[in-house]
């Protein structure tokens, strides 16, 4: 720990003093800092300075993995250009090719494919511009989460249609209709592909504002999107009116990933009151919550009586009675999710739902990483924001003084919790000096977001490793799974051949025994990357509730 041994007072948080320049992957560099007297600048821009060179290297690591994100995606060619639109502020054309030493063509189609699924902005500015966005590049990561969410609300089919918008960026209602009904099959839950059941779960997601509309071919654009007169990149496709799609098939769609965080918070309150009360209680709650959010955007409240509420409730979960008990109860011991108004009336609210759930991220990181000691330590410090040591140990009813500062340091290091000295003599002497804890539930959750976007990136660069060196070992993996599906698929049709028993020797043993092992390690970090982005999500939902917070 850094020691005020100059005679200033500062926070001596490791991160915001010793790790402030940017280094390598891996590495870290030591920034040897002055007092401020030597510097002839104040103390307050000693920390802004520092503060400011932190976020930097917290927007560096973010930019670098969105790179590494479009890389794995599309290929190496659109990962160079989209590296290169970070070098040069609204870059032209020219200034991209010059910068990736590309082929014009090469350029152009990558920059098309950025454009198409949001990636990248094109603006007028004495001539086109690309601005490259590194919050939709992240949101990337979170395909198989928003595809296990649709299909549990909505169904197979919903899942079917979302994932191809995903796979293209934007898409024509028409479009999507033909390729689905080009390879019809049946859902999971039994709803067949048709026309009419794609039109009428199309409807439904619009309906709900999951899908929004991208602009359109003719003109008119919307948020994030291109301008339509970019016929220099190629058109996204042509505005050409058909029988059965009429003016609105020139309407391209996108994935709202707004309402889908909000769709994200509803299933964790729904969860959370469900685990600390009822399910029943659950239920109410979401219904409550699915009322506000309805009018989340024009700052409003939607508060509903107890025989609204339970007409909503499906049918038989409970009586009118009962439900207004729950509901009485919920405004004690939801965490303030759930309020009652006047006349008992009763509003969910939605922005401390969101706070809420980051903040438990936070309280269950601190948990699973140290015990239940620090996480009463670091909760005691949010709620009284300043304490000494000895105030902590008395009101955590703490009796060992040398194993609370052990926790203490143990947070100090990690970044959750500052450390302030406060002099009571001119000569600052450690004797005369009072030092203060202090904790803030904004500070924890930034630290937080970004180690999981240095653990992300690092998970993300090991996993191309492991793939690049195993890559043999995987592809027969690939080849072996492939002929048990089709082995298994037969054997349903009753057309399976007779297999020829035979013992396996040492050398096959040996070279399953690696398939499998091999297979394992990627499964493990697939896994490993999806749990992270998950908890980056939960860390972020005050923000993505509202909009995609920029950088």
């Amino acid at each position: 720990t850094f020691v005020s041994l100059y005679g200033h007072a500062c926070n001596i948080c490791t991160d915001q003093w010793f790790f402030a320049s940017p280094a390598p992957l891996g590495q870290s560099t030591l920034v040897k800092t002055a007092p401020s007297s030597w510097l002839g600048v104040s103390h307050r821009s000693v920390t802004l300075a520092v503060h400011k060179s932190k976020s930097n290297t917290m927007a560096v690591v973010a930019r670098d993995l969105a790179i590494e994100i479009v890389t794995d995606d599309f290929g190496p060619v659109v990962g160079t250009v989209f590296k290169a639109l970070f070098k040069t502020p609204k870059a032209r054309l020219r200034n991209v090719q010059i910068a990736t030493a590309l082929p014009p063509s090469q350029v152009r189609q990558a920059l098309l494919v950025l454009v198409q699924h949001h990636l990248v902005t094109a603006v007028e500015s004495f001539g086109t511009a690309y601005i490259p966005s590194v919050p939709m590049a992240l949101l990337r990561k979170r395909g198989p989460l928003v595809s296990q969410t649709i299909n549990k609300i909505y169904g197979s089919l919903a899942q079917t249609i979302v994932e191809h918008i995903l796979l293209h960026g934007r898409i024509r209602k028409s479009r999507l209709r033909d390729s689905l009904l080009e390879h019809q099959t049946q859902s999971d839950d039994g709803v067949a592909c048709t026309e009419k059941s794609i039109n009428q779960t199309f409807h439904t997601l619009s309906r709900d504002n999951i899908l929004i509309q991208a602009g359109c071919a003719a003109g008119g654009d919307d948020e994030g999107g291109p301008p339509a007169k970019k016929a220099d990149l190629g058109r996204l496709g042509a505005a050409a009116k058909t029988a059965d799609g009429g003016a609105q098939d020139t309407l391209y769609w996108r994935i709202n990933y707004v309402q889908l965080h909000r769709l994200f918070l509803l299933e964790w309150v729904e969860d959370f009151l469900s685990k600390k009360l009822d399910k029943v209680s659950g239920a109410i709650a979401k219904v409550l919550m699915e009322g506000a959010m309805a009018v989340f955007d024009n700052g409003m409240t939607a508060d509903m009586n107890t025989d609204a509420i339970h007409s909503r409730l499906p049918e038989g979960t409970t009586s009118p009675q009962i439900a207004d008990e729950l509901l009485q109860c919920l405004v004690h011991e939801s965490c303030d999710i759930i309020k009652s108004g006047s006349s008992n009336r009763y509003y969910a609210d939605v922005a401390a739902a969101a706070e809420l759930a980051s903040y438990r991220q936070v309280e269950l990181t601190i948990e699973q990483r140290y015990d239940n000691g620090s996480l009463r330590l670091f909760n005691l410090l949010v709620d009284k924001r300043f304490l000494d040591q000895d105030q902590v140990c008395r009101m955590a009813l703490v009796t060992n003084f040398k194993g609370t500062r052990l926790l203490l340091n143990e947070l100090l290091h990690a970044n959750f919790i500052s450390f302030q000295e406060l002099p009571r003599s001119m000569d600052r002497a450690p004797s005369r000096c009072c030092y203060l804890w202090g904790a803030t539930k904004e500070h924890a959750t930034a630290t937080l977001i970004a180690e999981c976007r240095q653990t992300s990136l690092n998970l993300r660069l090991r996993l191309r490793y492991e793939r690049d060196v195993r890559q043999h070992d995987l592809a027969r993996g690939s080849i072996h799974a492939a002929e048990e599906a089709a082995v298994a698929q037969a054997g349903e049709t009753g057309q399976a051949p007779e297999e020829d028993e035979e013992e396996e020797d040492e050398q096959e043993i040996a070279d399953r025994k690696r398939i499998e092992a091999s297979m394992a390690v990627i499964e493990k970090l697939e896994l490993a990357q999806l749990a992270i982005d998950r908890q980056l999500m939960m860390l972020q939902l005050p923000q993505l509730i509202r909009s995609i917070p920029a950088l």
